[in-house]
């Protein structure tokens, strides 16, 4: 999940998980590319969430998933 707040620059985030964050121009809120990203990317994305200083990115794990 990604809260839509504008972040401080979220290109940290976005390069620890391009495949799953991006990052708009126009006001530096973070957004969702892949809802579901695949196991692989789950480290990189647990990362960009913890190095989040607006806490905009929030990880759920589904069991099963």
């Amino acid at each position: 999940m990604v809260r839509r707040v504008p972040a401080v620059p979220a290109i940290p985030r976005v390069l620890t998980a391009p495949d799953v964050f991006d990052q708009r121009d126009e006001d530096a809120i973070v957004e969702l590319l892949d809802e579901t990203p695949p196991r692989e990317q789950w480290q990189a994305t647990r990362n960009a969430a913890a190095g989040c200083p607006a806490a905009a990115i929030a990880v759920r794990h589904d069991e099963g998933s």
